[in-house]
C-alpha cells in the first residue's frame, strides 16, 4: 500500500485550516480536519507539521519533544515554561536528560542558560513547590555542564551553542566544535547556516588559505554573498589563487546583486578607478 506523501498532507492541511479568527458554519470542522492531516503528516516525519501541533494544548509537549529529538529544541524550551503542563510531565525531560538522552540534556542546558532570572524560569524550580527543575546558584555553569554532556554525545545543537560561547576567547576551539556539529543531527536552518559559521571561524582562527578556500566555495555554491566578496578579494589581491581581476569583478558583481555591502563598495571602487572595468563615475556612485 502506498504511503501518503507528508508534503501533500501538510499542504492539504494548510489549505483546509481556517484563517485566523475566521468565522463560518464549517470553520470548526475545517480546523479539526486540518488537525487530523497535520497529525498524519507529523507522524510521517514532517517537522513543519510537528511545529503546527506544538500549539495544541493537548499534544503540544509531545510534538515539541519530537522536534527536540530532531535537533530543534527551541520549541520545547518554550513549551517547558507553559504551566498548562504538570511538573511531572515537564520533569520527564529532566529524567531523560539524567538518563543520558543528548537532546534532553541540550534542552535542560538551554533552559539553565536563560540565567534562571526570567520569571518563568524561576517558576520552573522545584524550590517553588510546583516546578520541575532544580535551582542552581550558578545557572551559567550548570547550563554549560548539561551542554557539554550533550556535546560529548555529538549532539549538534549543543556543539553549536558551545561554539558560540567559545568564539571570542578560543576561535580554534570554537571551530573544532562547529566542525563536529556538522556530523550530527541538524535542522534545515542549521544545515544552511553552518557552512558560513565554519568559514567565519576559519578566518578568526587564521587558518591557511588552502583550508579556507574550499570551505568558502561550499558557501558560494549555496549563494552566500559575503563569501563571494571574500573570494573576490583573494582574486583581486592574488592571495591563495592566481591574481585574476576579471574573476574578482565577476564575483563582486554577483555579491553586489545579492546586496552585499562589501561587494557593492569594492565594485564601486573598481568603477571609480577603472580597475578591470571601464571607469564610470555614475555607476560608482550608484554602487
Amino acid at each position: 500500500m502506498t504511503q501518503p506523501d507528508p508534503d501533500a498532507l501538510f499542504a492539504s492541511a494548510m489549505a483546509m485550516q481556517p484563517y485566523f479568527r475566521e468565522q463560518g458554519p464549517d470553520s470548526e470542522a475545517r480546523t479539526e480536519g486540518a488537525y487530523r492531516l497535520f497529525t498524519q503528516a507529523a507522524e510521517a516525519g514532517h517537522t513543519l507539521a510537528m511545529a503546527r501541533l506544538v500549539a495544541r494544548r493537548d499534544v503540544g509537549l509531545h510534538w515539541a519533544i519530537q522536534l527536540a529529538k530532531r535537533g530543534d529544541g527551541s520549541r520545547l524550551v518554550t513549551e517547558l515554561t507553559n504551566n498548562d503542563w504538570s511538573p511531572e510531565a515537564r520533569g520527564e525531560v529532566l529524567t531523560l536528560a539524567r538518563a543520558g538522552e543528548p537532546w534532553a540534556q541540550a534542552v535542560v542546558g538551554h533552559f539553565y542558560g536563560m540565567g534562571m532570572s526570567r520569571r518563568f524560569a524561576l517558576a520552573a524550580t522545584t524550590e517553588n513547590g510546583f516546578g520541575w527543575l532544580p535551582a542552581a546558584k550558578q545557572p551559567d555553569v550548570e547550563a554549560r555542564r548539561w551542554l557539554e554532556l550533550a556535546a560529548s554525545a555529538g549532539w549538534a545543537d549543543a556543539l553549536l551553542t558551545l561554539s558560540r560561547l567559545e568564539t571570542k576567547d578560543d576561535p580554534v576551539g570554537a571551530l573544532a566544535l562547529a566542525q563536529r556539529a556538522a556530523e550530527g543531527v541538524l535542522t534545515r536552518e542549521q544545515r544552511e547556516y553552518l557552512p558560513t559559521r565554519i568559514c567565519e571561524l576559519l578566518e578568526r582562527a587564521k587558518a591557511p588559505l588552502a583550508v579556507q578556500l574550499p570551505a568558502r566555495q561550499v558557501c558560494i555554491d549555496q549563494g552566500h554573498a559575503e563569501s563571494m566578496a571574500w573570494l573576490a578579494d583573494r582574486y583581486r589581491l592574488g592571495e591563495g589563487v592566481t591574481q585574476d581581476t576579471a574573476r574578482a569583478i565577476e564575483l563582486y558583481q554577483a555579491s553586489a546583486d545579492k546586496g552585499c555591502v562589501h561587494g557593492c563598495r569594492e565594485l564601486g571602487r573598481a568603477y571609480e578607478e577603472g580597475l578591470g572595468v571601464a571607469a564610470d563615475d555614475t555607476r560608482a556612485r550608484e554602487l
